[in-house]
């Protein structure tokens, strides 16, 4: 019947599973995991009496009243729990702020190292400038005292040419006469009066002055002037006694 069934089958296998079940769980199991207990009971259960074509349909377990010292070890076993969850949570929000104060200052770092790296650069960029624009500034120099100086070669070997030309067509003495004259005249200054020599009319021309040049000349060489009918005068050489 049910009553024997119930008797002598169903409630050993029950007794048998919680006896083994106390070996391996505490009371504190049973009360914080009730719900797995009471899965591990129906499906043990339910095997067992599957052999005897009785058919479980569920396992529970009942209320379960410890002793209130007990209750107080849960209690205080969850109260620790819960605060170190607390801390858990504290701790790995000190550890992300942590790691975003190190984030931030890696990246201040990272942005003066960006920085101080473009001012060398910059730096570096202004000098070879400044290198370049001194090198083009002596470069142009050189090339303007080079070209100053060639002119005044050309100029020197023209004026040389000249002279010597005009030394050829008039005599070294004649055409550096010429040359004072020109540069009397250019100037303004006044000669004829210290260098006046005898001739027709009270004021001597320039020929009369330059010719007076040349008799002045001759005499520092060495020469005694002679005089000619029309009243100029030549050079005569001066011999010794």
């Amino acid at each position: 019947s049910v009553q024997n069934l119930v008797d002598h089958v169903l409630e050993p296998i029950v007794a048998n599973y919680f006896r083994n079940a106390a070996q391996s769980y505490t009371v504190l199991d049973f009360l914080t995991a009730r719900s797995e207990r009471q899965q591990e009971a129906a499906a043990h259960i339910g095997r067992a009496l599957r052999t005897y074509d009785v058919e479980a349909i569920d396992t529970l377990i009942g209320d379960i009243n410890p002793p209130a010292e007990l209750m107080e070890t849960l209690t205080d076993r969850k109260i620790a729990e819960e605060q170190n969850k607390t801390y858990r949570v504290q701790q790995e929000a000190q550890a992300q702020r942590q790691q975003l104060v190190r984030a931030t200052s890696l990246a201040d770092i990272q942005q003066e190292v960006v920085h101080s790296e473009q001012g060398v650069n910059i730096a570096d960029l202004q000098a070879q400038a400044a290198i370049k624009q001194a090198s083009g500034d002596a470069e142009s120099i050189k090339l303007r005292a080079q070209g100053e100086a060639e002119a005044i070669r050309v100029r020197g070997a023209a004026q040389a040419y000249a002279y010597r030309a005009g030394a050829e067509a008039m005599g070294e003495h004649g055409y550096t006469a010429v040359q004072l004259m020109q540069i009397v005249g250019e100037r303004g200054v006044r000669i004829i009066p210290d260098i006046m020599v005898g001739g027709q009319g009270q004021n001597g021309s320039m020929v009369e002055a330059l010719l007076g040049l040349l008799m002045t000349q001759q005499l520092g060489q060495g020469q005694t002037p002679v005089a000619k009918p029309n009243g100029a005068s030549t050079a005569k050489p001066e011999t010794s006694a």
